[in-house]
């Protein structure tokens, strides 16, 4: 894959296609790539299993992970990336899609003053709306 792209981690049919309707209406400048689950996206990063035919050089300007996956959750996929020194910093967006997927425990959406959490699991900074602004001026437009 030549081209840039944005892989996105996405379990639930409904938010993939609010997620890319909003991405096509930004006009990003990339392609998606869509995986179902934190076991695929780690696949898919590292190129193994079902693509262990992957160019695992070729990485996507952004991964958008979503927290509730199956097989393995969002900061489960987060710690594997971040422990891996070919995907350690791979720039990533947790998508939140209700204030209440962090536990107690995982209150950065709400409050970052859990620094030690945050950078255990490689989260640099949290991230609030307008998500595909930003990423608009991160990635560009077509």
């Amino acid at each position: 894959m030549s081209q840039p792209f944005i892989l996105l981690v996405e379990d639930n049919p409904d938010d993939e296609e609010l997620t890319l309707l909003s991405l096509r209406k930004h006009n990003l400048a990339h392609d998606i790539v869509v995986v179902r689950d934190g076991v695929e996206a780690i696949e898919f990063m590292t190129g193994a299993g079902q693509y262990s035919g992957r160019d695992v050089t070729a990485m996507p300007t952004v991964v958008l992970l979503d927290l509730k996956l199956p097989k393995l959750d969002g900061l489960g996929v987060l710690k594997r990336l971040r422990a891996d020194p070919r995907t350690r910093r791979q720039p990533v967006v947790i998508r939140l899609h209700q204030c209440g997927q962090f536990t107690q425990r995982h209150r950065l959406a709400r409050d970052v003053g859990d620094r030690k959490l945050a950078l255990n699991v490689g989260i640099e900074q949290r991230l609030v709306d307008p998500l595909i602004d930003l990423l608009g001026d991160r990635v560009g437009r077509r």
